[in-house]
């Protein structure tokens, strides 16, 4: 592969016309990509190309060095580790090239990895950079070495022109005389020292008083290193200005001249680096705050955390972290705007810094008091850290303290919102020694809390973390059990009570893990609604149930019927009705034998348009029934605007008709309703002889449950169907 099968046919076009000779002038800077790896290539090139370079891309070294041949790239960007030829060996060698010697050459090296940043420099590199970059920063980098580079090479041109360029690139030339101590500096060194040229220093001695004090040892280091083996050195270090200032400066020097193979004189620059300092800061400061809030992020909220536990193992003292969740918050992003979350997230933020201040009395927060005694982890979960606690509980007065001020009203944009948080908390020595394993079990326990519902508070236990690998585990078995099928369809049977005969059933999922054996559908059915797999899930369900229904019926014979649940979820897919249509059209049902049955959630949210889909449902000619009735919702002022044919009592009330007289009461009323509506009504979970007779003292209409027969599979059921079998029998 070549450089120029990775670019689009635009650039390629542009190549092959560099490559004919094409000397028009160019309208965007040229930047030559050399890396083996093709995602990184891929998100420079889209960075640069969206920063206003235009971009050409190698994947070896090799490549690369006949690419710049070729085109001739305004700047040089490459990795240091590369099959075929490295970027060490790519820089020499473009160094060496005539075109080459003043090209900026940018190389990306391993975080952290100092000896191939000095083998990068030695190479003749002119700045690197750590893996991973920072998007929104590589372009200025990129145009900072650029305008450097134009600096350099005018300085080469024109001496004539040395002293402005200097200027603009606040780049000043020193000489030394090594036996005399004699220095002299251009003009821009004294700008940059902020002396005038009366005031220059004459020595390098007094040169050296410039150089800040920590920095002026290793700085003689440097100057000796050069002198005794005369190779060029560059090294940084801090400027003392004469009004007190501080500047970041390069410092680059080679020996001009030699007596005897001993070093007489010195030559080099001086170049103000602060700007370039002050962007790198900006780097540090996206890599460890975050943008939004200003608060820390989960890096440096774990470097402070490791700091805190060390004074924690030191005193003997506990320490807990606390990780809030927001509840509700994606519903109000949705309903308000991301501009409006956001400010949400700010005044969280500041309620949170000033919860933990007005906490004093009950712990002193770990370090000193800054906004890095909370932190923002991502989205709405934030982490907060508190030392020196008097004893462990005590993190639960301040846990309740930040519900409480996060309870209270926010205003935002003329509008008043509210907004509740769950806790969870990871005390140290108990529940983990590292930061990171405090954060990820006080992560476990918000978690836990959520799942209790809103505003809830909860401390980790180990089984917290079981559970949740449990669940994750159960996660990925269930993405793949989706598409190898290892799901399968139970029947559950549907009388009729005035004539006791089968008049349908309800299809039930089974999941057969193939090695946890069967596992309830109350177990994975929440979790594939949370992964988002419950429309995929309940797609094949209908479709199943569609084809073994269509096998069912008997000509001469009443039809049969089959009953699918619709999750909530499922039921507002805007696919359903498409996907209903399709069912029925493969298998052939009439529309009449399927029967759909929500529960009265679907009505929550926005109760007009769950009506619209049933009217639309029913005009297929699809059965409706609510299902588990009286459980829910319940809005009779909505009920009767329901194109429904059954009403499905829940089990609960079923099971204790022989009881309490409020469980019978419940399951009459709801028989009289259903029938006042001209509905019919089932009862679920029918277990033994006296709900069948009290059931059918009430008047309901159709029953299933254990009394009849338990789920099972579709053979065992259609065996039972056409076995003539009666209730009565």
């Amino acid at each position: 592969m070549n450089d120029l099968s990775l670019a689009p046919p635009a650039r390629a076009a542009r190549a092959a016309a560099d490559l004919a000779g094409c000397d028009a002038r160019r309208e965007q800077p040229l930047v030559l990509i050399v890396d083996d790896e093709p995602l990184m290539l891929e998100m420079l090139e889209i960075t640069l190309e969206d920063e206003g370079f235009a971009v050409e891309c190698s994947a070896d070294g090799v490549q690369g060095l006949a690419a710049f041949e070729r085109l001739r790239p305004d700047l040089v960007l490459t990795d240091a580790n590369m099959p075929l030829m490295n970027g060490f060996e790519l820089c020499a060698a473009l160094r060496a090239h005539p075109h080459g010697r003043h090209i900026p050459i940018l190389m990306l090296t391993a975080a952290g990895d100092a000896q191939s940043i000095r083998r990068a420099f030695t190479s003749g590199a002119t700045d690197f950079a750590t893996k991973p970059l920072q998007e929104d920063l590589i372009g200025y980098r990129l145009r900072y070495l650029l305008e450097a580079s134009r600096n350099m090479r005018e300085l080469a041109r024109s001496e004539g022109r040395l002293a402005n360029a200097q200027r603009i690139g606040r780049i000043g030339h020193w000489d030394l005389e090594l036996g005399s101590d004699l220095m002299t500096v251009s003009d821009e060194v004294c700008s940059i020292i902020g002396t005038t040229r009366s005031k220059s220093p004459r020595t390098g001695k007094t040169f050296m008083r410039f150089v800040h004090p920590e920095d002026r040892a290793a700085a003689l280091q440097c100057l000796l290193g050069v002198v005794t083996g005369a190779a060029p050195a560059r090294f940084e270090c801090r400027i003392m200005r004469a009004d007190g200032d501080v500047r970041h400066a390069v410092i680059q020097t080679e020996v001009a001249s030699a007596e005897n193979g001993r070093a007489v004189r010195l030559e080099g620059i001086l170049q103000d680096i602060s700007d370039r300092r002050q962007a790198e800061e900006r780097i540090r400061y996206l890599a460890m705050y975050d943008g939004l809030t200003g608060l820390p992020n989960r890096r440096l909220c774990a470097e402070k955390l490791d700091g805190a536990l060390a004074r924690a193992a030191r005193h003997s003292t506990p320490l807990a972290v606390m990780i809030v969740g927001l509840d509700g918050f994606k519903q109000i992003n949705e309903a308000r705007g991301h501009a409006a979350g956001d400010k949400l997230l700010l005044k969280v933020g500041e309620r949170l810094l000033r919860c933990m201040r007005d906490s004093d009395q009950v712990a002193r927060v770990a370090g000193p008091q800054s906004q890095e005694e909370v932190a923002r982890l991502a989205g709405d979960t934030f982490a907060l850290a508190m030392g020196e606690l008097a004893r462990a509980a005590d993190a639960t007065a301040v846990a309740v303290r930040v519900q409480e001020y996060l309870a209270q009203p926010y205003f935002i944009d003329d509008q008043t919102l509210y907004i509740t948080a769950c806790v969870g908390i990871a005390i140290h020595g108990i529940d983990g020694d590292s930061a990171e394993d405090l954060l990820k079990n006080a992560e476990s326990a918000m978690h836990v809390a959520k799942q209790g519902g809103h505003n809830a508070l909860r401390f980790f236990t180990a089984t917290m973390n079981a559970d949740a690998a449990r669940k994750l585990a159960l996660a990925n078995d269930l993405r793949r059990a989706v598409g190898k099928h290892q799901f399968n369809l139970h029947f559950q049977p549907q009388v009729d009570l005035a004539s006791g005969r089968i008049i349908g059933a309800e299809a039930l999922i089974r999941w057969d893990h193939p090695q946890l054996g069967r596992i309830a559908p109350f177990d994975f059915i929440p979790l594939a609604e949370e992964l988002g797999l419950i429309v995929e899930i309940g797609e094949w369900v209908t479709k199943t149930a569609c084809i073994a229904a269509q096998a069912w019926q008997r000509p001469g014979m009443p039809a049969v019927s089959v009953a699918v649940n619709v999750s909530p979820k499922q039921f507002r897919d805007p696919g359903l009705l498409r996907m209903v249509e399709r069912a029925l059209k493969e298998s052939g049902l009439p529309a009449g034998c399927l029967e759909l049955e929500v529960t009265e959630g679907v009505m929550i949210g926005d109760p007009e348009a769950t009506i619209a889909n049933m009217r639309a449902l029913r005009d297929l000619g699809v059965q409706l029934a609510i299902d588990d009735f009286g459980t829910g919702y319940s809005s009779l002022s909505y009920l009767k605007e329901l194109p429904i044919q059954h009403l499905k009592i829940d089990q609960s009330f079923v099971r204790g008709l022989d009881v309490d007289l409020q469980s019978a009461s419940i399951a009459h009323a709801v028989i009289v309703l259903g029938h006042a509506l001209n509905l019919k009504v089932v009862a679920e979970g029918v277990e033994t002889a006296f709900h069948l007779a009290r059931l059918a003292e009430l008047g309901c209409d159709e029953i299933q449950g254990y009394l009849v027969a338990k789920p099972m599979p579709e053979a065992q059921f259609v065996q039972m169907l056409h076995s003539d079998w009666c209730l009565s029998a």
